[in-house]
């Protein structure tokens, strides 16, 4: 998700009775749920590299065992040199840091783009498909706990209970997204083979920006690739593009591109690649993953890959 997602995230759950007495909690809880994002440095190498590296061993098992006390020590580091006579639960503020740090990479794993939880012991992407990766239902929702649940607002008393009752909403909409998810797969699947459309090897429902009842569909198929929209409100419930796309040809100047150094994030990180290769350009394969990308220019998602070496990459 979003940075703005996770620091909504740490600040509504310090508004609940987690936070309660703990000098420091929302700072604490706020950057442990952004810490797996040091990650984002590796722009700095390059946007392949990036590719490559980002939710990775920063979101993995090692590096959220090690972060959230980092985060304490310097959330400590502040207050003390502010107030050289603070107190601070450290006991407390670890397991809130946990708890934050915990919380990015499960986030991140409800959106298409993935994320690697097992690094660096398997480098496996999981993908949750549930929500879009900047959701303003979250923010709304999250928003709101921060908001009304601050300590200065006249119903002091009963705050806890409205920011908890918002986490809980927004974790029970988290839930339907999930299971609506799940089921507009189902679904699809069984419409799509009914036209004739298969058989399908995997089927990809995502989430779409704003609206919660349309899901973009990727379907693989030994031919390719399918795409459609499916809604659960309104109209016909399943619109198949008349697009469709080719998976990844066996051909040895195309494998070749396809192992170039020079795009080895972007081929680590695609999950349903195919290429468009236009035939007035003899010397450059694009490559292109149909998550975010369906032809080329795009703005993300896709590369492309001279065949004599080299790499044009459209991923920020």
């Amino acid at each position: 998700m979003d940075p703005l997602a996770h620091s909504l995230f740490g600040a509504a759950l310090a508004r609940t009775r987690l936070g309660r007495g703990v000098p420091v909690a929302t700072a604490t809880l706020v950057l442990a749920a952004n810490a797996p994002d040091i990650d984002v440095f590796a722009y700095f190498a390059g946007s392949d590299t990036a590719l490559g590296f980002r939710r990775g061993w920063t979101h993995g098992p090692i590096a959220l065992a090690v972060l959230p006390p980092l985060v304490v020590a310097l959330v400590a580091l502040i207050a003390r040199s502010r107030d050289r006579g603070a107190t601070l639960p450290t006991k407390r503020l670890i397991a809130l840091a946990y708890l934050g740090a915990i919380s990015h990479p499960l986030l991140d794993w409800l959106n298409t783009y993935g994320v690697r939880l097992l690094m660096p012991f398997d480098d496996s992407w999981f993908y949750g498909d549930t929500l879009f990766i900047v959701d303003p239902w979250m923010w709304l929702l999250l928003g709101a706990a921060v908001v009304l649940g601050r300590p200065s607002r006249p119903w002091a008393r009963g705050r806890e209970r409205i920011a908890t009752a918002l986490v809980v909403a927004f974790l029970l909409y988290v839930g339907a997204m999930y299971l609506g998810a799940r089921a507009a797969r189902t679904v699809a699947r069984a419409e799509l083979e009914a036209r004739g459309i298969g058989p399908i090897e995997d089927l990809m429902a995502g989430p779409v920006p704003i609206d919660p009842f349309v899901r973009d569909v990727v379907a693989v198929t030994e031919d390719g690739f399918r795409f459609a929209r499916f809604r659960w409100l309104g109209g016909q419930r399943l619109v198949v593009s008349p697009e469709a796309a080719t998976q990844l040809p066996r051909d040895p100047q195309i494998e070749a591109a396809w192992h170039d150094p020079s795009i080895r994030g972007f081929a680590g990180w695609a999950r349903f690649p195919f290429i468009e290769r236009p035939a007035t350009v003899g010397d450059r394969v694009y490559f292109l993953d149909a998550r975010y990308a369906r032809r080329w220019p795009a703005p993300f998602g896709a590369v492309a890959v001279e065949l004599g070496g080299g790499s044009d990459p459209a991923t920020p």
